[in-house]
């Protein structure tokens, strides 16, 4: 026990360090965690159970520079239980960073489980929620068929979840989609589906998004060059 909190104490001072950058930190930090009889384990458990969400945040910002790769599901599963958004989006980052396309293999997988296992329509929406909001931080454009049929499963409900869970699917597929998406996201724009504000606005938000990466200006420039074709 003292040799765990002597060594988070040494992984802690690395992550406050100021002068150094994200990637110097993890090359020290793999070097200190190698030292260390089960040291991956007592840095993974700093990002689930460290109260500093700071410390937390950190300790997952620089495990993407360190060899953990073999240590992917349990770092995926962090998604699951992370309360503190700061925290899950670089668990997510740092994921799709050591595991590319397996991240998001290995999330819909325990997704899948999880799914089964939820009490109530409300958990089960949180859930879906939740994994929605990851795949988007991960950044990786494969995920965009998941989020897609997501989206169309939920296109005819209209109650309250739904509608939430809508919203924060258009503004993922904003995050990592690309013109193949534009109609999809465009009949929740000002098409058919739109059918709440907040649905509009998170359409309109990822319309934009995708329409500067092609290099316009915002979503209309963008479509009025659609209609053109």
């Amino acid at each position: 026990m003292l040799k765990e909190f002597s060594a988070k104490q040494k992984y802690i001072s690395v992550l406050k360090d100021r002068f150094k950058n994200w990637e110097e930190k993890g090359r020290l930090l793999t070097f200190l965690v190698n030292q260390e009889e089960n040291g991956k384990e007592i840095f993974l458990s700093m990002i689930d159970k460290q109260r500093d969400k700071k410390i937390r945040k950190g300790a997952a910002s620089a495990i993407k520079y360190m060899e953990f790769a073999d240590k992917g599901p349990v770092l995926v599963s962090l998604l699951f239980t992370e309360k503190e958004w700061t925290v899950r989006y670089a668990i997510a980052k740092s994921c799709a960073h050591l595991m590319g396309m397996g991240a998001i293999n290995e999330y819909n997988k325990q997704f899948t489980e999880l799914l089964k296992e939820t009490k109530g329509i409300e958990e089960e929406y949180n859930l879906r929620k939740m994994f929605a909001e990851s795949l988007g931080a991960m950044g990786i454009p494969e995920a965009m068929p998941i989020l897609s049929e997501m989206l169309s499963k939920e296109k005819d409900n209209k109650d309250k979840l739904a509608n939430e869970l809508k919203v924060q699917i258009l503004y993922c597929l904003g995050e990592i989609g690309d013109e193949s998406i534009v109609d999809l996201l465009y009949g929740y724009s000002d098409g058919p589906f739109g059918n709440t504000k907040g649905i509009q606005s998170s359409a309109d938000h990822a319309l934009d998004k995708i329409a500067r990466k092609l290099g316009y200006t915002s979503k209309r420039p963008l479509m009025n060059a659609r209609m053109k074709k």
